[in-house]
């Protein structure tokens, strides 16, 4: 797959409670599309900007360079099925364990959609930080498990339009088993949401 442009991409959320992320890469200039299958989008429409657009998972996919999976570790695989073909695209895993075991979403992911370039994102403290400007400033930490060297620089690109800078690469698929685990121990500590926002990260200098 050859993209338009670094700087303007089509992006597909795959999840809720994704908004606060779709406007900022609506306002760093790419083409949004939330993919839901709730009826809860209708109201939020006159809200958001006219770059971002709700509709089907199947659509949001098979219109996006990257898609960002960003729903409940139970709600992984069905999303994943409703994909268009996306062999040859960019999959960012965002989901938040919540149970007690890890649950192998990245694989699962990599297993259903034939995709060689999934990634696992983790961010420790929750989707509040992106309502923070300068996030990279105040010194939030990401991390990023994943083998595609194209998947994690896509990812770098899409975190400085979120205002990162910075990273924890900490290995190919075979630490994804890390970040789930680091995934858990904070959703423990911190009682994060069920469904974070997914933030993508940017490579280390």
């Amino acid at each position: 797959m050859s993209y338009k442009t670094f700087a303007s991409m089509n992006i597909a959320l795959i999840g809720t409670g994704v908004e606060t992320i779709a406007k900022k890469f609506a306002k760093a200039g790419h083409k949004v599309f939330i993919g839901s299958e709730y009826d809860y989008i209708e109201p939020l429409i006159s809200t958001t900007p006219k770059s971002v657009k709700y509709t089907t998972i199947l659509n949001a996919a098979s219109l996006a360079d990257v898609v960002i999976i960003a729903t409940a570790p139970q709600d992984v695989r069905q999303a994943a099925y409703e994909l268009a073909d996306v062999r040859s695209k960019v999959i960012i895993d965002f989901t938040a364990l919540m149970d007690t075991t890890p649950s192998a979403t990245s694989s699962a992911i990599r297993s259903i959609t034939s995709s060689q370039h999934v990634i696992k994102c983790f961010l420790p403290t929750g989707y509040e930080d992106l309502l923070i400007p300068n996030i990279h400033e105040f010194g939030a930490d990401l991390y990023i498990a994943g083998t595609s060297k194209k998947a994690k620089a896509l990812t770098a690109i899409l975190a400085l339009d979120l205002g990162y800078k910075s990273h924890y690469d900490i290995g190919g698929n075979g630490a994804i088993n890390v970040l789930d685990e680091m995934t858990l121990h904070a959703s423990k500590k911190q009682k994060l949401k069920p469904v974070l926002v997914p933030v993508p990260v940017a490579v280390r200098k």
